[in-house]
């Protein structure tokens, strides 16, 4: 595990584990923003359920599906490919770290940039694809959060919401979300331990590439910057007890519309990685307190 920290933060993750963050910690309040595991499994299992918390990547997909592209078979694994790999740490710092891994099969280096500024850890992702072939993928954030009740969720203004799993209050898949149903997704959250399980996306490319929580019990508050072209797309998980009884959340933002490799084809919403394009992804994860007069 390797430790990050200055006067505001300590964010710890681990290298040899898809370099996921275990702690993202604001030092003046002891909030901690990441996710924990709450499943009592034991480490080094192979499959992602057992790895449900903490904030990692999910590269070349989210969901696990087998796919012919230009006349080349490719098989996705659940949540990609990243999340349970051995980085090489190339460079560490008390405030930053340079972490790779080379995959011969797809012939890729995947390089994460983690660095500490004030109050904010700056993420820089750097894919370097050395193939011969279009290569179809999707990269999102897979950030998994702690969960509070009476959080609110901040979203980038002016877009609809779109329902992507079935659910009793939201409807079916493809439900375009108002009134009521929109609140129940930004300020009147499921309960904790509910059994309560959702996802939705904003729908079409965002307005901003701002997104965030507010922690009203805690007196916290999460902003997440991301590059809106880079990144148009972005998703919301909810589980409050509803997936093997895991209280957390995460905002996704992604280059592809949604989670699964050939949806995002179908929908002519993914960047197709071209034979030796380097594409680099960048955002900030922003930890401070509620501003004053921000906490209704």
């Amino acid at each position: 595990m390797i430790k990050l920290e200055n006067k505001e933060l300590a964010v710890s993750f681990d290298p040899d584990f898809g370099c996921k963050i275990h702690s993202f910690l604001h030092k003046e309040t002891g909030f901690d923003l990441a996710a924990k595991d709450e499943t009592g499994k034991k480490i080094k299992e192979i499959s992602f359920g057992d790895y449900a918390f903490g904030m990692d990547d999910a590269f070349p997909n989210i969901d696990k599906e087998k796919l012919s592209f230009n006349e080349k078979d490719y098989s996705y694994l659940d949540h990609g490919m990243v999340w349970n790999r051995k980085f090489k740490v190339m460079d560490v710092n008390q405030t930053s770290a340079v972490c790779a891994f080379k995959d011969k099969d797809l012939k890729l280096t995947y390089t994460k940039i983690l660095s500490l500024k004030g109050d904010t850890l700056h993420s820089e992702v750097l894919i370097d694809y050395e193939g011969d072939t279009p290569f179809p993928c999707i990269w999102t954030f897979h950030g998994l959060v702690k969960y509070e009740d009476g959080m609110e969720v901040i979203l980038p203004k002016g877009n609809k919401l779109v329902n992507v799993f079935k659910h009793p209050v939201l409807g079916d898949v493809g439900n375009i979300l108002e009134n009521e149903k929109e609140k129940y997704v930004t300020s009147a959250l499921p309960k904790k331990d509910s059994g309560d399980m959702l996802k939705y996306y904003v729908f079409g490319p965002v307005s901003e590439g701002h997104c965030g929580l507010r922690y009203k019990e805690s007196g916290m508050e999460y902003e997440l910057k991301f590059n809106k072209e880079a990144l148009p797309y972005l998703g919301v998980w909810i589980t409050a007890g509803g997936l093997d009884g895991a209280n957390n959340m995460a905002l996704e933002p992604s280059d592809g519309f949604y989670d699964s490799v050939s949806r995002a084809i179908k929908n002519k919403a993914i960047k197709i990685l071209n034979p030796n394009e380097k594409r680099l992804i960048e955002f900030d994860i922003r930890l401070k307190r509620i501003p004053e007069g921000k906490d209704e």
